[in-house]
């Protein structure tokens, strides 16, 4: 880094994960001489990251529902058993689905294969596109503790992947293409689930140990 020629206003910045194997002549004053340690991303975070990424992701609104259903549960639990019980539990799809259910049936179908009160459900989605994706990050970042940014990125796309095999493998058989097109008629195209997310969550975990979050701490406490 020394005799690279006048140059002013530059600032290098590196990144590691294992700063304890670093060279001491990498941290001399003049290189790189200040260290930062960037924690994992608490609640705001979590939410904020996965709002990001679901901002343009299509979803269903039962999964939205069932995700604002989950945080007034959560914010309006009595004591701190409550909280811990709700944010334990993800809930399943199987009281929105119940609640859909419900609703098609006070709600006989239309012409368009809709019933009314699907389509105040999509109306009003559309009229505010952040509600959606807002309410499943909130889900969403209860349940990510100890994720780090990355992780939960991985979460969403991976909740994406999950929907679109589901879409295709129920395309696939010839037989069923006539039920799919008239399922899709009355729940809507490709979107996002809360069955999806689940599937996600079940299958990326968080890979930062407390062993090395330790660490971290003790280093950044000495320098």
């Amino acid at each position: 880094m020394d005799g690279i020629g006048p140059h002013t206003s530059v600032v290098v910045l590196a990144a590691t994960n294992r700063p304890d194997l670093l060279d001491a002549a990498l941290l001399r004053p003049g290189r790189l001489d200040r260290l930062v340690y960037v924690q994992l991303p608490d609640p705001q975070a979590r939410q904020q990251i996965a709002f990001n990424t679901l901002r343009h992701v299509p979803i269903h609104p039962t999964a939205a529902a069932a995700a604002a259903a989950a945080a007034a549960a959560a914010d309006g639990g009595d004591g701190g058993g409550a909280g811990e019980t709700a944010a334990a539990g993800p809930p399943g799809e199987a009281a929105a689905a119940h609640k859909q259910e419900h609703t098609a049936c006070a709600n006989p179908k239309r012409e368009d294969g809709l019933t009314d009160g699907l389509q105040q459900q999509q109306q009003q989605q559309q009229q505010s596109p952040v509600a959606a994706p807002a309410a499943v990050a909130e889900w969403l970042s209860a349940r990510t503790a100890g994720y780090s940014g990355a992780e939960i990125v991985m979460i969403c796309k991976e909740a994406a992947l999950e929907a679109i095999r589901e879409h295709i493998a129920g395309c696939v058989d010839s037989q069923q293409q006539q039920q799919q097109q008239q399922q899709q008629q009355q729940e809507g195209l490709l979107a996002l689930r809360m069955r999806h997310l689940e599937a996600a969550l079940q299958r990326v975990q968080p890979r930062t140990p407390q062993s090395l979050l330790q660490l971290y701490k003790e280093y950044s406490s000495k320098n």
